[in-house]
């Protein structure tokens, strides 16, 4: 998915970059889910960093990311010794603003999964 199309579903301004992925935090205790094991170890068979999607990063005030999705593709870059991932980013002013944004992001994805589901092949 292009970046304007992301940005149009989170509402904000995302500037495409690479990081290194042991410097993407995960921010479990005020929105991120918990880590699937399982979806690390798929996404490790059969990794190519140049076909991978994005992941969504928000840029604290301090400097520091933390992924808002993405982070199975993270932790399988990590495990594979991976230095670089392509990134969108956005600058955030913290976890409540982070949060919102993952909440958008998960609304778009579970309805697309589920327009699916009902038989529109575009999840649209």
């Amino acid at each position: 998915m292009d970046i304007k199309t992301y940005e149009e579903i989170l509402g904000v301004h995302l500037v495409e970059s690479n990081a290194h992925p042991q410097l993407l935090n995960n921010d479990r205790m005020n929105y991120q889910r918990k880590r699937i094991e399982q979806n690390v170890l798929r996404l490790m068979w059969d990794f190519d960093v140049h076909r991978e999607k994005h992941s969504i990063v928000a840029q604290r005030p301090d400097g520091s990311m933390y992924i808002i999705n993405g982070q199975h593709h993270a932790e399988a870059a990590i495990r594979l010794s991976i230095l670089s991932v392509p990134i969108f980013v956005f600058k955030s002013q913290g976890p409540e603003e982070e949060s919102i944004v993952f909440e958008k992001f998960q609304d778009w994805q579970f309805g697309k999964v589920k327009n699916v589901q009902e038989g529109n092949e575009n999840g649209v």
